[in-house]
Formats: structure tokens, C-alpha cells, sequence
């Protein structure tokens, strides 16, 4: 993580009790988790993300990254985004309340991330979700021989039921518990360290 600096701190603008860090939206939660701005937080809002951040593809996005981050430190952290045009804002603003509310009860150090789909009219309903395999967009490297890489974007395979991307794509608003990094213990670690010594 790193965070524009000058003189070796890290350049906070603050206008009547807002700051706005200049970092990486997870730094930024560490930044108040240890007081720089106050008293730590007991809840992270992360978001509203312009963008759906679905999929195991989450594990990139910043918005859900400072929410993990947030659940890392014990408070309770949701990352919401969503497909919205210019001029929608204020269409989603019931869903957000709801989720809040969700977030509110959920156990201490949860962590929720909340996908809106584009809709007309009435906010549409929630479905409890899991992680889909891939993202509703999978990024593919085409060429890597020049200076550029270039990147498709395309996968036609349907998501799998009971989704995020599946729920989006029915038209409901996904909500998954997530976790941060945890140990691995699908093998055995030492043993693989005693093969070879250093």
C-alpha cells in the first residue's frame, strides 16, 4: 500500500470534519483504524463504487479491498457498488439505507459486499449470495509481445446458480459475506518445508 507523501507524511486535505487521504482506499482504513483522523471507527462504508465488483475478481477492486480491510481490524465494513448512470443516484439511496440496516446486525467484523443492478422503478429485492468463480467480466491477456498488453474482456458461460453474478443478472440485488486473507490449511505446510532447507 502506498499513499502520496510529502516529507515523509501522508497528505491529508480536511474541510469542516471531512479528511480525504491521499491513498489507497484500504491505507485510508488503516489510517483511521489507528486514530489517525479520531476515534476508530466501529463501522467502514466503502463506496458508492460507479461499477459492479463481482466475483472472485473482488479480491482486485479498492472499494471491497478497504472493506476487508476494515473487517481485518474487528469493525463491521460494506463495500457497495453499483450500475449507475449520471443523474441515478438518488434511485439507489433506498437500497444503501437497507443495506446499512444489514450491516448494522450482522456480527461484529463482518464483512458484506453489496452489488446493485441497473433498474427502472421500484428498488429491486435482495438475495443472500456467494462469490461467483469469475467476475461478470473476465480479463484475458491477448498478446504480450509489445509494449502494451492488451485485455478482452468476455466470458459467455452463464453464472453459476445461487451467485452474485447470477443474482445481478436475474435482476436482484446480491449481498455476499466475505472474509479477508486467511491461513491456508488444505496442506501440509511444514513437511513441505522440510523438503528442502535453506
Amino acid at each position: 500500500m502506498t499513499a502520496v507523501s510529502s516529507e515523509g507524511r501522508v497528505i491529508v486535505d480536511s474541510v469542516a470534519g471531512t479528511h480525504a487521504l491521499h491513498g489507497p482506499p484500504a491505507f485510508i482504513v488503516r489510517s483511521a483504524v489507528y486514530g489517525a483522523f479520531g476515534p476508530p471507527p466501529d463501522v467502514i462504508l466503502s463506496g458508492v463504487n460507479r461499477g459492479l465488483n463481482v466475483g472472485r475478481a473482488v479480491i482486485h477492486s479498492g472499494t471491497v479491498g478497504a472493506a476487508l480491510t476494515g473487517g481485518t481490524y474487528g469493525c463491521r465494513s460494506m463495500a457497495v457498488s453499483a450500475d449507475v448512470h449520471d443523474g441515478e443516484w438518488d434511485t439507489i439511496t433506498p437500497v444503501v439505507e437497507a443495506a446499512v440496516g444489514w450491516l448494522l446486525d450482522a456480527p461484529e467484523a463482518a464483512v458484506l459486499n453489496v452489488n446493485i443492478p441497473h433498474f427502472d422503478g421500484p428498488s429491486p429485492p435482495a438475495r443472500a449470495t456467494v462469490l461467483s468463480e469469475r467476475g461478470t467480466v473476465q480479463g484475458n491477456v491477448t498478446d504480450t509481445a509489445g509494449e502494451m498488453v492488451p485485455v478482452t474482456f468476455d466470458d459467455g458461460r452463464l453464472p453459476a446458480p445461487g451467485t452474485d453474478a447470477a443474482a445481478l443478472a436475474e435482476g436482484f440485488v446480491s449481498v455476499s459475506a466475505i472474509r479477508s486473507v486467511v491461513d491456508d490449511d488444505t496442506f501440509d505446510l511444514p513437511e513441505l518445508i522440510s523438503r528442502y532447507r535453506p
